[in-house]
């Protein structure tokens, strides 16, 4: 009998600290951690997990240079990850001129449990920039804040860029994206680009943004909270709250998705979803889509309300290129409500030269939109949805809502949490929106 052995290498632990133990290489204790990342990352191999203690991390003295000079710098797979996973005592800190997180050629890199704050940079990705040849980038239980790129002609991704040539594929889970920045005016409608993120690729990719909340980003022209790239693979939004971001020029009316933007062959799917109080100066308060090819967006069980838009569409909005007029843009909107998005419909549609758009609008609450996108579906509703709390910007259904019990049960939604993570299906047949309604129950006494 013969036998084979493969030889294995395990991925060893790195670690930094600031808690006043001994630096010393290999840094391979907490007793002997290095006291800055950049010294653990370059002690650490392909695969490798590089940990990190609670403490604020600025430019080390020899930090890396890289379009623009890098907190930490990593040209190899491996885990970056704060020592208890959890974002909040573990800050890298840019001071408000330099980069935090650059990422080159990796086909795997992870961060967990990591805030990272006050970064700048001048062109591409203020807090964390990614250009891999290729592969797989993980985002978990991480704050990106306070960021921003600058008024260059090519800035983009005042938070996160991670933009590849080939096919790049993420997971982001568990993230915040506040407050980051990219405003910046040029010439071309290119830039100012993402405020909070830039997720795409050219050849192929795609991903998932799991429980993630997205608010308070501006983007110069496209953008605002996200822009999604050129891919033809889907973009999986689950449970995310969308919110409060804008963008603020409007040098071409078609521009804007102050929300989230979709570029090229993109295909958005967003599941359990909250859009409110986006504002673009453009067009597609909330979403916008300008496709190149047969592009699909879907729309399962979301809120989307409150937005505001001059142009096309206070909510959606959704076109075609001008050079890709053969393509009919296809929207699929189930048990969701869009409604009170302001200055023009709802949805906007603008249909290609050759024939009408293409929809399914089943068990949603809108107002009618434009001629060519009628709501024209089973078990739609018109009424008002009665919010908990309008005002308040509680957006929950109240007890007298007409949206309770009104949606369609789809087969992905068995075992699956509204974005208040209760059940889906509660009563036996879902709610329109992106929360599922409790009723509040009476307790009788037994004697």
């Amino acid at each position: 009998m013969l036998s084979c052995c493969a030889l294995t290498t395990r991925a060893a632990d790195y670690y930094a600290a600031q808690n006043g133990q001994t630096p010393a290489s290999p840094y391979d204790t907490w007793a002997k951690a290095a006291s800055n990342i950049q010294d653990a990352v370059n002690a650490a191999s392909t695969y490798d997990t590089v940990w990190v203690g609670a403490g604020r991390y600025t430019v080390p003295p020899n930090a890396t240079n890289y379009h623009g000079t890098n907190v930490v710098f990593i040209n190899r797979s491996l885990t970056l990850q704060s020592s208890n996973g959890v974002p909040g005592d573990t800050i890298i800190d840019g001071s408000g001129t330099n980069r935090g997180i650059a990422i080159i050629s990796s086909a795997r890199w992870t961060l967990k449990g990591l805030v990272i704050s006050n970064c700048f940079a001048t062109n591409w990705g203020g807090g964390i920039y990614n250009l891999p040849a290729a592969g797989t980038g993980t985002l978990q239980n991480c704050v990106v804040t306070d960021n921003s790129v600058g008024w260059g002609t090519a800035a983009e991704g005042g938070g996160i860029w991670a933009n590849a040539l080939v096919a790049f594929n993420y997971d982001i889970s568990n993230c915040v994206f506040r407050n980051n920045r990219c405003l910046s005016v040029a010439s071309s409608n290119w830039h100012g680009t993402g405020g909070g993120a830039v997720l795409g690729a050219y050849t192929g990719g795609g991903g998932t943004l799991t429980d993630c909340l997205i608010e308070n980003n501006a983007a110069g022209y496209r953008g605002g909270g996200i822009y999604l790239g050129y891919e033809t693979k889907k973009h999986n939004f689950e449970r995310c709250i969308i919110r409060g971001n804008r963008t603020e020029y409007a040098v071409n009316a078609i521009y804007g998705g102050a929300g989230v933007y979709g570029s090229g062959m993109c295909r958005v799917s967003m599941r359990n979803c909250l859009l409110c109080n986006n504002w673009t100066a453009a067009s597609g308060g909330a979403f916008t889509s300008q496709g190149q090819g047969i592009t699909t967006q879907e729309f399962y069980n979301c809120t989307i309300v409150s937005n505001r838009a001059p142009w096309g569409g206070g909510g959606i909005f959704i076109r075609t290129w001008a050079a890709a007029q053969s393509y009919n843009p296809v929207v699929r909107v189930y048990n969701s409500i869009i409604y009170s998005n302001e200055f023009g419909y709802n949805i906007s549609m603008l249909a290609p030269t050759n024939g009408a758009a293409s929809n399914a609008f089943f068990y949603s609450c809108s107002f009618p939109s434009n001629a060519n996108f009628l709501l024209s579906g089973e078990g739609n509703t018109t009424n008002r949805p009665q919010f908990a709390n309008f005002p308040g910007q509680d957006f929950r259904l109240a007890y007298n809502s007409p949206c309770i019990n009104a949606g369609t049960n789809l087969d992905w939604m068995t075992g699956t949490l509204d974005l208040d993570g209760k059940n889906r299906i509660r009563y036996g047949r879902t709610d329109m929106g992106a929360f599922e309604n409790i009723f509040n129950g009476t307790v009788f006494g037994i004697q």
